[in-house]
């Protein structure tokens, strides 16, 4: 039988609720602890959701001894300091994205983890969701060919305030909060970048409220991802193949739905070209001959597989279950990472966000 897991938390914020309602549903995990910078927060999630024990300090908490997995949910700038003490006091951690601010701070996280022999992985839940799962399946699969374009976006408007986290000089901005998430996947899905390209606008206190990031791979592919706290983005996805597109409905971050089209477009007429004369003289002209009646069914025929087929895919709980099951049983097998989410990965998407930071021209 395996060994049950016993998770503590960092932070009690909207997102660790969510992922403490979805852990209550993974076989072998268990919630033992939690930890708040105010006690009082500390309290009150633990009498949610039925957590044993509290501690007044983060750590108080890494430091007890019967818990095996750390889960932070603090702050992003607090990250590298969090992840560092968790694995200094032996265990294993489980970090909201971004996993640190930059390349450097990751390197020495995934470096520290490594030496330890430490479980440790950037909790993105996007990359574990079974409809992310899928199309990557499909694309290597070649369902629609050799992929030539991948568009992504995320937006929702978020006012200009000094004082938000959103807006912080340090780990705000819209690639950190929201750029992560598209780069990832273009990450997972397409791997690393040949060139990146990126401009980006600014709110009043110097942090960016939009980016735009252009990348182009070896094997001529080319991606456009755009994050913003501006206005409201489509939040979905599309990806362009030589044979078929596979196009990811909103919200990218938590999607369900996702349709594959596949091509079958015959030669001659595009369906729905009519010349001069009229569409349905042509009609008649075609529906007289056997012939172009059997044209006629192939336009048509061509014309639904266009259109595709969306597939819903179901989830449990909140999405966060997904991630949480991959982390208690990677724990359980004796693993160090994550293959959904490799710390390759996270390097390399920080690594392409300090690129990214160094193409703009700050006002």
């Amino acid at each position: 039988m395996s060994k049950t897991i016993r998770w503590g938390f960092l932070g009690t914020g909207a997102i660790a609720a969510d992922f403490a309602q979805d852990l209550a549903l993974v076989p072998g995990a268990e919630l033992g602890a939690v930890a708040s910078r105010r006690p009082s927060q500390a309290q009150a999630f633990a009498q949610t959701f039925k957590i044993p024990k509290t501690y007044a300090s983060y750590a108080d908490l890494v430091a007890a001894p019967d818990l095996d997995l750390i889960y932070i949910a603090t702050p992003n700038p607090r990250h590298r300091e969090d992840c560092l003490s968790a694995l200094s006091a032996g265990k294993g951690v489980v970090c909201e994205k971004p996993l640190a601010l930059n390349a450097q701070e990751a390197g020495e996280i995934i470096a520290f983890a490594q030496l330890k022999n430490l479980f440790l992985m950037e909790a993105l839940w996007t990359r574990f969701n079974p409809l992310i799962q899928e199309v990557k399946t499909l694309l290597s699969q070649g369902k629609i060919g050799q992929p030539l374009y991948f568009q992504a976006d995320f937006g929702y408007p978020v006012p200009y305030d000094p004082q938000s986290r959103f807006y912080a000089p340090e780990g705000g901005g819209a690639l950190l909060d929201r750029g992560v998430y598209l780069l990832s996947l273009a990450q997972y899905f397409f791997g690393a970048p040949a060139q990146i390209q990126s401009q980006a606008l600014f709110a009043p206190a110097g942090v960016e409220d939009q980016c735009l990031v252009n990348l182009t791979y070896g094997d001529g592919l080319q991606a456009i991802l755009l994050a913003t706290f501006k206005t409201y983005g489509t939040n979905g996805a599309v990806i362009l193949g030589t044979q078929g597109q596979i196009q990811i409905e909103a919200p990218l971050y938590f999607p369900t739905h996702y349709r594959l089209t596949q091509f079958d477009l015959p030669s001659g007429p595009i369906p729905g070209f009519s010349p001069p004369g009229g569409k349905q003289k042509l009609l008649r002209q075609l529906q007289g001959n056997a012939f172009g009646a059997a044209l006629l069914q192939r336009l048509q025929r061509a014309s639904r597989q266009r259109q595709g087929n969306i597939r819903l895919v179901s989830h449990l709980g909140k999405g966060y279950f997904y991630e949480a099951a991959e982390a208690t049983r990677c724990l359980q097998e004796g693993r160090t990472e994550s293959a959904v989410m490799p710390l390759e990965d996270t390097l390399q998407v920080m690594a392409q966000m300090d690129a990214i930071r160094r193409l703009w021209q700050k006002p």
